[in-house]
């Protein structure tokens, strides 16, 4: 069994529960022969700047790779956090369940143009969520 660290996203979770994202993750993993060993989210404050995640990388847990609920949580500072994804992929497999979207250090150059492509074509949805995040802390 290919061991993940499981990454909630916390501005989704009125539409989409933890209980829920973390179902989903699990399910997801299964189907790839993997499994959650544990799970975390960022804070009311960090969720812009990824800095929970960012610690977890830098500790350099012995897991496959990250799975997260989407790749929107990846956008919430205005703009695809790519510098962030090209740091994880030199270790890490990274699976967005939202997207069906896997990616590792081989298929991440083929992935650019549809990663660069995500913020712009979801910024209204991006936009949305951030402000009812807001609301409701």
């Amino acid at each position: 069994m290919k061991n993940f660290y499981a990454f909630l996203d916390i501005v989704i979770a009125e539409i989409v529960p933890q209980k829920l994202q973390t179902l989903l993750i699990s399910e997801k993993l299964k189907s790839m022969k993997g499994n959650i060993s544990f799970y975390s989210t960022e804070g009311h404050k960090s969720f812009k700047i990824q800095s929970q995640l960012k610690t977890k990388i830098d500790e350099k847990p012995n897991v496959k790779g990250f799975a997260f609920y989407s790749l929107l949580q990846f956008c919430y500072n205005n703009e695809l956090n790519i510098n962030l994804l090209k740091t994880m992929i030199k270790n890490y497999d990274c699976v967005f369940v939202r997207e069906n979207l896997i990616m590792n250090k081989i298929n991440f150059k083929d992935k650019k143009f549809e990663l660069k492509s995500f913020s712009y074509t979801h910024q209204s949805l991006i936009d949305n969520l951030k402000i009812n995040f807001k609301k409701i802390y």
